[in-house]
């Protein structure tokens, strides 16, 4: 009997109620932009853009709509749509603009500016720069 009672009485600090099948997951859910669940893909500070069309890249990668993240390659200065972990296409840019101090976002932005004709034009903002880049629309790639 007494076995039985320090058993309920220590056994709740032994398991995580939150997740009983022993998976890695917070007692309050998330912790700083973790993954809440063993099956989340792992959180991202890159902002992200909804497209409604179907387009291509320069490179003739498929794009397709979606929901994707969009990150700017300062080194090889080009655009990344990003889905999950994998890259996706990237856009072709067009024009780099440095910012001024009352300019610059408090966080990442990125936006489909206009969909206009055969381009899908994207900005993205992130700090002292702003990125112009364009995705072509399917219409034109329909023999492919």
């Amino acid at each position: 009997m007494i076995e039985n009672l320090l058993f309920q009485l220590f056994m709740p600090f032994l398991i995580n109620p939150a997740d009983p099948e022993g998976k890695d997951a917070y007692r309050s859910g998330v912790e700083g932009g973790v993954k809440s669940y063993y099956m989340d893909d792992a959180s991202t500070s890159c902002p992200v853009i909804t497209l409604d069309v179907k387009a291509y890249d320069s490179e003739f990668n498929y794009v397709g709509p979606g929901i994707y993240a969009v990150s700017f390659s300062i080194d090889t200065r080009t655009l990344i749509l990003i889905s999950g972990s994998k890259t996706i296409a990237k856009p072709s840019v067009v024009q780099i603009i440095e910012l001024k101090e009352e300019q610059r976002p408090a966080v990442p932005v990125a936006e489909v500016a206009l969909i206009k004709e055969n381009k899908v034009f994207i900005i993205y903002k992130n700090e002292n720069l702003e990125v112009h880049g364009f995705l072509y629309k399917s219409d034109d790639f329909s023999d492919f």
